[in-house]
């Protein structure tokens, strides 16, 4: 059993789902996050008691995370590529993690 766990833009978020669930997955959790990497993104500004002002540039995207068995890796993990893939800075990340289940 494996965690595939990807982080991907809101707009692609249905049909990604809809090509992943009808793989062999058996959970299926997404949320919304915020984070940055190399696209420039919404600015949150924060003043502070120095009259100065910081802030941080964050993204708005989804995350979701799949139960897998692990013969089915390698075409949730496609899948997830094919729809999400556009070559340009924002097209996510895709992690798989190896699961250990107890009674």
């Amino acid at each position: 059993m494996k965690e595939v766990i990807a982080i991907i833009r809101p707009e692609k978020l249905d049909e990604t789902r809809n090509a992943v669930d009808a793989l062999a997955t058996l959970e299926t959790f997404g949320q919304r996050v915020l984070g940055r990497g190399s696209q420039a993104g919404l600015h949150y500004v924060q003043a502070t008691a120095h009259g100065r002002r910081v802030g941080i540039s964050y993204l708005s995207k989804q995350m979701i995370t799949w139960m897998v068995p692990g013969e089915h890796i390698n075409d949730v993990v496609a899948a997830i590529m094919r729809i999400n893939q556009t070559g340009n800075f924002g097209d996510g990340k895709t992690f798989v993690c190896p699961v250990e289940i107890t009674p």
